[in-house]
């Protein structure tokens, strides 16, 4: 946005409200918890479990479900 703006351009105000932020940036903090065991069990050898992969996989279905409900509001 600060780039648009020093370009002359007009800035657009987020379609997300601080709660869905809130929401979703939680969502990514357990993402990233996951992607850093995989990447912890990968650099010793150990392939990540299915539940593990099945874990992300969930989690990214909930971070799409919230981003698409905060960009229909």
């Amino acid at each position: 946005m600060v780039k648009r703006k020093a370009q002359g351009l007009k800035a657009t105000t987020p379609k997300i409200d601080l709660t869905g932020a809130r929401e979703i940036a939680t969502e990514l903090r357990r993402i990233g918890g996951n992607v850093n065991q995989i990447a912890k069990h990968l650099n010793q050898g150990i392939n990540p479990s299915k539940g593990e992969l099945e874990g992300i996989e969930r989690e990214l279905s909930a971070i799409w479900q919230l981003l698409s409900m905060e960009l229909q509001e």
